[in-house]
């Protein structure tokens, strides 16, 4: 069993705080999204995989770009025979008053951006499944 070895913050949790308070979501779009449906595997159990992932572009020093992207995957065994798979792409526009630094970003991504991102993403499987005509699926307010 290895022990992951401790490092200390880039950034204290004041910094971070400070720079949060004043930063600012310009802007949230859905840039891409797929929904596959596969009516024959649904079942009245089933298994839910979700994957997140999210990168950043700083554009100044001032303004940042967030990319979100989930992936969902509904199944009863094997995650090959799925009756569902929803994938969405938001893109975020922030900005700040302060300085926006790469330290702050990749904290920022760890502790935050699921939790501005996730509503949309729970809503948005949520109205299409109905779309689909699928029986109602709804996720939980958060999974980390």
């Amino acid at each position: 069993m290895t022990k992951k070895k401790k490092t200390k913050p880039k950034i204290s949790p004041e910094e971070y705080t400070q720079t949060l308070e004043k930063l600012d979501v310009d802007a949230i779009f859905l840039d891409a999204c797929s929904v596959k449906a596969n009516r024959d595997k649904i079942a009245s159990s089933i298994h839910l995989d979700v994957r997140h992932k999210a990168s950043y572009l700083i554009k100044d020093n001032r303004s940042a770009k967030v990319t979100s992207i989930y992936d969902l995957v509904v199944f009863k065994k094997k995650k090959r025979d799925f009756a569902l798979k929803i994938s969405c792409t938001y893109s975020l526009l922030f900005s700040c008053d302060e300085p926006i630094t790469d330290d702050f970003m990749e904290i920022f991504l760890e502790v935050n951006i699921q939790m501005t991102t996730w509503p949309y993403f729970r809503e948005f499987v949520q109205n299409m499944v109905q779309r689909t005509g699928l029986p109602p699926l709804t996720l939980p307010l958060f999974v980390p």
